[in-house]
C-alpha cells in the first residue's frame, strides 16, 4: 500500500473518532426537560452531594435550578410525569382526608408496576429519594411539597430538610 493511501486512511480513522466523540450523548439523567445540577453548582448554592445526587433544602435547591438555568419543576409537571409513566399518583391529600388505605395501596401498586418502575428511572429519577417541587404548602410557610417515584407518592415537608433537585428546563 503507498503511503498517500495509507495516510488519508490514518486521516479517515482519525476524522470518524474524533466526531464520534462529539455527538450529543443524552444520558438518562440530561434530556430536553430535565437537567441535574452538576456539582459545582449543587456546592456553590448550599446542596450537597449525596450517592452522586445533589440534594438540598427548599431554598437552596430553587437557587440551585436558577444557577443551572433552570428552575424548581411544579407539583404538576412531577405528577403527569408519573402519569406518563403509568403509575397512579398516591396524593398526599388521601391520607390528610382519612384516605390512608387508598394512600398505600397506590404505593404498592406502583412499586409493583415494573413499567412504571424503569420509565421513571428511565427518565433519570432516583428510587428511594424525594424531588423537591416548587410548590409552597401555603405561600410563605414553612412547608412544601415533594415526589417519591418509586411509590408514585407526593407529600408535604419542612422546607429545611434535604431532598434531592432535579431542575426543569424553562
Amino acid at each position: 500500500m503507498n503511503s498517500a493511501i495509507k495516510s488519508r486512511q490514518i486521516i479517515a480513522t482519525l476524522l470518524v473518532a474524533t466526531m464520534s466523540s462529539c455527538i450529543p450523548h443524552n444520558s438518562p439523567k440530561q434530556s430536553k426537560e430535565w437537567i441535574d445540577p452538576n456539582n459545582t453548582i449543587c456546592l456553590a448554592n448550599g446542596g450537597k452531594i449525596i450517592d452522586g445526587t445533589c440534594s438540598a433544602t427548599w431554598q437552596n435547591a430553587k437557587k440551585i435550578c436558577q444557577a443551572s438555568k433552570a428552575r424548581l419543576p411544579s407539583l404538576d409537571e412531577m405528577t403527569q410525569l408519573i402519569k406518563a409513566c403509568g403509575g397512579i399518583v398516591a396524593d398526599y391529600n388521601f391520607f390528610s382526608r382519612g384516605g390512608a388505605e387508598e394512600l398505600a395501596k397506590r404505593e404498592t401498586q406502583n412499586r409493583g408496576n415494573t413499567s412504571y418502575q424503569k420509565c421513571y428511572k428511565a427518565k433519570g429519577f432516583l428510587p428511594r429519594s424525594g424531588y423537591w417541587s416548587a410548590k409552597e404548602r401555603f405561600p410563605h410557610s414553612q412547608g412544601a411539597w415533594y415526589v417519591r417515584f418509586e411509590e408514585g407518592s407526593t407529600g408535604i415537608y419542612q422546607k429545611a430538610a434535604e431532598y434531592s433537585v432535579r431542575c426543569k428546563f424553562r
